[in-house]
């Protein structure tokens, strides 16, 4: 350490020396900021940060036994499309658009007219899709309210939602997506949002927003779904 301050103070002594220990001395400035800023980070989430997987505790069996009061409300931009309805094992009675769907498990009909599958964005209200995605968004935050409520937070990026919706594999460099839990104060899941701005830009879909809000209710007091 002596020997250094030797030479520092011996390269002083010259006008070379001294231009040296200048630009040194910037150098090793501007190499400390560079490290504070790599490691600081810069205030995003970029792929790395957030699929990383995640494993989570609360109850969805009621959602999972299949007998449930629902509504799902999609929000696209400035529409919104809403589907209130009951279903029961793999059969539902739903409302769309004023009009009446039944659902068989396998196909749909209006007044006994077979008709296309009427859910927009369908793979995100199926729940073993739902399921998967959960198994690999990254935990991010928990609120917990007097009410009993609890809402959990997860980041989920269109890279994950690709891989598992179309086995594709794509390299998307974003704001990600995100999934909001809510569940009662018995820990069950009776709601699940999914807030898809970045999916939704990449799709070309929308313009600036995509929201799909799952509400459940009336767990295991479905009787039956008869086709009216």
């Amino acid at each position: 350490m002596k020997q250094v301050i030797g030479l520092i103070r011996e390269m002083y002594k010259t006008p070379r020396g001294k231009g040296i220990l200048f630009f040194g001395f910037y150098f090793l400035i501007f190499l400390i900021l560079i490290i504070i800023f790599k490691f600081s980070g810069d205030g995003q989430y970029h792929e790395k940060d957030y699929e990383l997987g995640n494993s989570y505790s609360f109850n969805t069996s009621y959602v999972e036994n299949n007998n449930y009061h629902f509504e799902y409300i999609i929000t696209k931009d400035n529409t919104k499309y809403v589907y209130v309805g009951d279903r029961y094992d793999d059969k539902e009675l739903f409302t769309f658009n004023n009009k009446e769907y039944y659902f068989d498990g396998n196909k749909y009909y209006v007044d006994d007219k077979e008709v296309v599958n009427p859910y927009l964005y369908s793979k995100f209200i199926d729940f073993n899709n739902t399921k998967s995605l959960l198994e690999m968004a990254t935990y991010d935050s928990k609120t917990s309210y007097e009410s009993g409520v609890t809402k959990y937070n997860f980041l989920l990026s269109s890279n994950t939602i690709n891989s598992i919706f179309d086995n594709k594999e794509t390299d998307i460099d974003e704001e990600p997506n995100s999934i909001t839990i809510s569940t009662s104060n018995n820990s069950v899941m009776d709601e699940i949002t999914y807030h898809l701005d970045s999916y939704c830009d990449y799709e070309k879909d929308c313009n600036n927003k995509l929201e799909i809000s799952l509400n459940y209710s009336k767990f295991g007091e479905i009787k039956e779904i008869v086709n009216n």
